[in-house]
């Protein structure tokens, strides 16, 4: 019906300028022409309220005779309504553009960014592969102008940086200005850190530091203002997190600042650190700041960390309030290790709302869409009146492969607690760094985005914390849109299915794998100092389900004998039935796929592979556990067991092969920077064999 899509508003506004390209390059893509000239134009015409906030984010979207009218609240609005309009034109053509209203469903859409600025202010990830990776591309203006602009069309309009101590590679501080650091330097070797963070700069780190950017501190600025500049056009607020107390970047100086919370030098220097960080910024949204890994951990240390906080921080930031009594700043405070009505108390006289972050799913993302921690640790109960929230979504869980379930993510999100008090959330891994993809085996022209490979998981949160109310045909869209070849219904059958696979396991395998340290499903493995690596059959029997799951855990299933629970044998079921659901539609897809498919549906196969492996790893646990509480003595029981597992080391073959084909093994940090190979695990894997073979034998003999 129509041959063109023209654009009746004139503005400099860089955001609707940003929107205003996506209208054009969708308009182009669906093979539509752009601008005037058309026999049958598509009129798309914009009204900005004038009284509006200038980041307001609601719009509405009037149908006319030949066109439509955004009416937007602000320039957020007028970029949400236009990049609706795009996807939309883009999907289906401007005819099928309807009326509709929105407003956030969140305030906030975040993502978490583990920064590594330099090995010597490192981010807590530094003794992993990716943030290795990662450190030039955090010096390029390239990599943040593509990040932003892939963030503002996903609906995303918070960047949280976080680093231990990031001061020294970002500003000159006027009352010690030795300690800024000039270039950006890696290490040849990763650090031999402690989980607290203790350790990231160490002398081996140190002399094989090398320089891999010639920058000067004002330049570095000058950079960090560029990018500052930028997400703000793209409605895009900045916030810095750390973690204390640290002093890394500062070693060379003679100031005698260091890591010891009575240095008065030390609370001296970092006050007037966050000072000038709030100063030199002036685009910078606020802080977050932990009562953290290297402060006082003993039983009445909270309010002493709390003091030292408001004596660093706090004190900064009623500086600044005092020299810039207009500007508006958040200070976040996490609140593990911290008492909600103390931090309240310690800092009612900073002058500024209170907020606090919860790790609302822990480390495990892909476990539960209602995740019980934030009510067992009374967070809202302990909520101070008045005060705000935001959430941690962690996502340790996918590190190499990927996930895709709307139905999953949509859940989730609407079942958010107390949604009047709450900001919203910032999503992202803590164990890895989400700059390029670094793990390809095969090369490429390009390294795309962790954001770009890892698009359908934050589209989903982006979208769907904006409106929870899309719909599967919403996504099914986007499938079509990224891979056309494909036919859309039976991609997302595959990868929901694929999807199920790492929650049932999460789910099943639960009590004592809440953090990052304690469990990583992709490689069945915890940290080897801090917990017990590879996780045997014994530690899948002693594990038990998520409360209120209805799983009964092996235990409890064998001493019940599964009356009123769904059994393991059933958990196992539920797997392999995804796995082959999964397998079977990425298998019909193959014919037609392009190469960006194919590795989709490879890493679909991959999660069924891993799939049936945990399936037989849970059906070879219980067989175990029969012998081992002594309800099936017989060599046919144990032999039962034995082939089960065995069964479950032939997927893993499987799986590791697949894997190993196409990534590169890689060190992560939240396993002690251990090189996680795949194919190195399967002595482990085995090994639970010779456990159940084992089991029981002399005491039954």
């Amino acid at each position: 019906m129509y041959d063109t899509v023209q654009f009746d508003a004139v503005t400099d506004e860089p955001a609707i300028a940003f929107a205003t390209d996506r209208l054009r390059d969708a308009t182009i893509r669906s093979g539509l022409g752009w601008g005037t000239g058309g026999r049958q134009p598509y009129r798309v015409g914009l009204t900005v309220e004038a009284d509006a906030d200038a980041d307001r984010q609601g719009y509405r979207i009037d149908r006319t005779e030949g066109g439509c009218t955004v009416i937007a609240g602000g320039r957020a609005g007028a970029l949400y309504g236009l990049l609706r309009i795009a996807e939309t034109v883009r999907a289906d053509g401007p005819a099928a553009i309807a009326d509709e209203q929105k407003t956030p469903y969140l305030p906030y859409r975040g993502i978490k960014f583990n920064a590594p600025l330099d090995a010597r202010t490192p981010g807590y990830s530094d003794d992993g592969d990716s943030a290795a990776a990662a450190v030039s591309d955090l010096w390029s203006f390239d990599f943040w102008r593509s990040l932003l602009d892939r963030m503002a069309t996903e609906r995303y309009n918070l960047l949280s940086l976080w680093n231990l101590h990031p001061f020294p590679s970002m500003v000159r501080v006027p009352e010690y200005p030795d300690v800024a650091l000039d270039d950006v330097m890696v290490s040849d070797v990763r650090p031999v850190a402690h989980t607290t963070g203790v350790g990231m700069v160490d002398k081996r780190t140190r002399e094989s530091l090398r320089t891999v950017a010639t920058i000067g501190i004002d330049d570095k600025i000058d950079f960090w203002r560029r990018v500052m500049a930028h997400a703000h056009d793209r409605c895009i607020e900045i916030m810095i997190f750390t973690w204390n107390v640290f002093s890394y970047g500062t070693d060379h100086t003679s100031y005698g600042i260091d890591d010891r919370m009575d240095n008065p030098v030390t609370i001296d220097y970092t006050r007037a650190s966050v000072r000038a960080l709030l100063r030199t910024y002036p685009l910078l949204a606020g802080i977050g700041i932990t009562a953290g890994e290297h402060m006082d951990r003993s039983e009445h240390g909270a309010r002493r960390n709390q003091a030292w906080l408001r004596s660093t921080y706090g004190a900064a930031l009623q500086d600044i309030a005092a020299e810039q009594p207009d500007r508006r700043l958040r200070l976040i405070h996490r609140s593990h290790w911290s008492d909600l009505q103390e931090v309240s108390s310690v800092f009612d006289d900073v002058g500024l709302p209170a907020e606090f972050s919860y790790k609302y799913s822990s480390a495990h993302l892909h476990t539960t869409t209602e995740p019980p921690y934030i009510h067992r640790d009374g967070f809202l109960d302990q909520l101070p009146a008045g005060a705000r929230f935001w959430l941690t979504v962690r996502d340790d869980d996918y590190y190499l492969l990927r996930p895709g379930d709307p139905a999953f993510v949509r859940d989730y999100l609407r079942r958010l607690p107390s949604h009047a008090r709450l900001n919203g959330f910032y999503l992202g891994p803590d164990g890895y760094t989400i700059g390029r993809e670094q793990l390809r085996l095969a090369p490429t022209d390009d390294r795309e985005l962790v954001f770009d490979r890892q698009w359908y998981l934050f589209a989903m949160f982006g979208q769907l914390g904006f409106d929870p109310h899309l719909t599967d045909g919403y996504f099914r869209d986007r499938l079509r849109v990224r891979y056309p070849a494909a036919d859309p219904a039976t991609l997302d059958d595959a990868w929901r299915a694929a999807s199920m696979i790492i929650p049932a396991v999460n789910t099943f395998h639960f009590e004592g794998n809440k953090f990052d340290l304690d469990w990583y499903p992709e490689a069945c493995l915890s940290h080897p100092r801090q917990r017990h690596g590879f996780h045997t059959v014994h530690d899948f029997i002693a594990a038990t389900p998520l409360p209120g799951s209805g799983l009964l855990g092996i235990v409890e299933d064998c001493r019940t004998g599964g009356a009123d629970g769904i059994r393991p044998g059933e958990v196992a079921d539920r797997l392999d039935r995804a796995a082959t659901s999964a397998t079977a539609a990425a298998e019909r897809l193959r014919a037609a796929a392009d190469p960006e498919l194919i590795e989709l549906l490879d890493d679909i196969v991959d999660l069924a592979e891993l799939g049936c492996y945990y399936a037989d790893k849970i059906r070879g646990a219980a067989a175990t556990h029969r012998v081992i509480a002594g309800t099936a003595l017989d060599e046919d029981a144990r032999q039962q067991a034995v082939t089960h597992l065995e069964n479950a080391s032939d997927h893993w073959a499987r799986y590791a092969g697949r894997v190993h084909r196409r990534y590169r093994p890689q060190r992560l940090s939240r396993l002690g920077g251990r090189m996680v190979d795949l194919r190195d695990l399967q002595h482990d894997v085995d090994y639970d064999i010779t456990l159940a073979r084992a089991v029981g034998y002399d005491e039954h003999r």
